[in-house]
């Protein structure tokens, strides 16, 4: 124990909006738990990569169930938890339990730095899964996507039969010194909670279900086939910014 750690004490996440992007409705949106509101983030949208980890995040329809998991380095070596409100529903190395629970799926979680509406770079969470994961990596090979910064500049038209749904466009662009430094401040921080994450004392002593970045019913109206959220005029949208930032 010392004096700014206190024993027993629950490792806080520093960051505070954890975005995914919505196939169907090409959109990318998150939860805002003291407003209880979706806001939506306007298109394009500009950041810079500060980290990369994977994880499960997924609704069951039918059973109008939520999943979530831990977040691994290693997907080959760093057990990855599967839960929902029920308890654990898998666990294991990700080879073992993938397709093992209906509607949970694969996310990358790409940690971000991105200015809010008081133009103030904040720390977030871009959760990409399916088409926008795929896009997403095929964006980045050949790329160190951890230089410059990463714009959103429109969206792709996917048709699959009868279905059809959209993925983001990628672009990689110029960023300021300035803007850089304080990326390399906000992940800093992130490096500081990462490590506590990871740590065997931290994982053991803790327990991790308590540590997850959103409740089952926050993630639930992100996922394209909860369609929990729909054209209410409750949800807000934040304002479009982009045009005057510095990058």
């Amino acid at each position: 124990m010392s004096r700014s750690n206190s024993e027993g004490e629950k490792l806080q996440h520093p960051c505070k909006s954890f975005m995914q992007w919505a196939a169907k409705k090409a959109e990318l949106s998150y939860y805002d738990k003291e407003t209880k509101l979706d806001v939506i983030v306007p298109i394009p949208f500009r950041f810079l990569v500060l980290d990369e980890l994977h994880t499960i995040r997924g609704y069951n329809k039918p059973k109008k169930e939520g999943y979530w998991s831990n977040e691994v380095r290693d997907t080959k070596k760093q057990v990855i938890k599967i839960q929902s409100k029920a308890g654990v529903q898998a666990e294991g190395l990700y080879e073992d339990i993938k397709g093992k629970v209906a509607g949970a799926k694969y996310n990358k979680a790409v940690y971000i730095a991105y200015f809010d509406t008081n133009k103030a770079l904040k720390l977030g969470c871009l959760l990409l899964s399916g088409t926008a994961m795929s896009d997403w990596f095929d964006f980045c090979k050949g790329k160190n996507v951890k230089t410059g910064a990463i714009k959103i500049e429109g969206t792709r038209k996917v048709e699959d039969g009868e279905d059809v749904y959209y993925s983001p466009i990628f672009n990689q662009i110029e960023c300021k010194p300035e803007t850089e430094a304080l990326a390399i401040e906000l992940d800093k921080a992130l490096q500081v909670y990462l490590k506590a994450y990871f740590s065997k004392d931290y994982v053991e002593s803790q327990n991790i279900e308590g540590n997850r970045l959103e409740s089952a019913k926050d993630q639930a109206v992100h996922q394209d086939d909860a369609a929990s959220v729909k054209s209410d005029p409750a949800i807000t949208s934040m304002p479009d910014i982009d045009d005057d930032l510095p990058f």
